[in-house]
């Protein structure tokens, strides 16, 4: 696992129980193209600005950085003034698919969310961590206890409201509202997180309130993102060699096997169709099957190689 900074604290409850809403990353990503210090400028409304409630703002000034579009820093020129700068991931995000239309742009933002183990721990739990495949909120509590304390090396655990808010604003990232509720939810109330797309969780039983991880359908994973989720898997993992074992790219935290609850099966589909374009090879040999990286390019070019793929 990557070491721990001791400087950085979990952040658990960190969204203010939103979870991310259709449109709200499109017009946080402009706002702060616009305005590097939109959320922290006190002459500026941002509940006008941005149209949401006081909450909501701070919510989304969370999940800009969990996603990976932007960065806050202090800035020294303003006296340490928080702003956010938009990252290389977020200006291409601007420019090639603005409204996250693009299903490829769902599976890069999420691959990045749920791999920052300490800004987003929950979600970095649930995906990398987790070994059940069926659970419940009482599962995830008790398991996320130990892991904050044992793994991230917390002084003690979450207060139980602040892990079980995280809980089910996971599921609200990933389930619909429809699905999660008995009664009939109104067209007009079902405001759903564009994850839900992704369909990587789902109900097992609302009687019994259980929850299960949904591998991903290799096909619905376009070439140039898997490809940008190996190559970003070897960045997290520090590795400078092209050569990676098909178990890590499985099984380990941060691989693509976890971020999109992959099997053997789906994950050598999309390492042949990657071998087919000559991306990469694979190799086989006694006991140990590799993956040898054939490409030179990065993980954003690989985006970038997508959106031109798409057109």
């Amino acid at each position: 696992m990557t070491t721990i900074d001791a400087t950085i604290k979990p952040k658990w409850r960190a969204h203010e129980t939103f979870f991310i809403r259709k449109g709200w990353l499109s017009k946080g990503l402009q706002a702060v193209a616009e305005k590097d210090d939109i959320f922290v400028d006190k002459n500026v409304n941002q509940m006008d600005e941005l149209g949401i409630g006081s909450n909501m703002v701070k919510s989304l000034r969370y999940w800009l950085q969990a996603t990976g579009v932007t960065r806050e820093e202090a800035d020294k020129d303003r006296r340490g003034r928080r702003v956010q700068r938009v990252t290389e991931l977020g200006k291409l995000v601007l420019e090639n698919d603005p409204y996250l239309e693009d299903i490829g742009t769902l599976w890069v933002l999420h691959y990045e969310l749920v791999n920052k183990r300490e800004f987003v721990p929950s979600w970095y739990f649930v995906f990398n961590e987790l070994k059940m495949k069926s659970f419940t909120q009482d599962d995830f509590v008790r398991l996320i206890d130990n892991y904050s304390v044992n793994i991230l090396g917390a002084d003690k655990p979450p207060a139980a409201r602040l892990s079980t808010d995280d809980f089910n604003c996971i599921l609200g990232t990933y389930i619909s509202k429809g699905s999660l509720q008995a009664s009939r939810v109104s067209p007009e109330s079902n405001i759903d997180c564009p994850f839900g797309e992704l369909e990587l969780l789902g109900v097992d039983s609302l009687r019994d309130k259980t929850y299960r991880k949904k591998q991903a359908a290799p096909d619905l994973i376009p070439d140039f993102i898997a490809l940008y989720a190996i190559l970003r898997f070897r960045e997290e993992r520090g590795l400078s060699g092209n050569a990676l074992r098909v178990e890590d790219l499985l099984n380990t935290p941060a691989s693509p096997g976890k971020a999109f609850n992959l099997d053997t099966f789906s994950l050598l589909e999309i390492l042949r169709r990657l071998e087919s374009r000559g991306f990469l090879r694979v190799i086989r040999t006694a006991g140990l099957d590799e993956v040898r990286i054939e490409s030179d390019m990065s993980p954003i070019e690989c985006l970038e190689e997508h959106y031109e793929e798409v057109g």
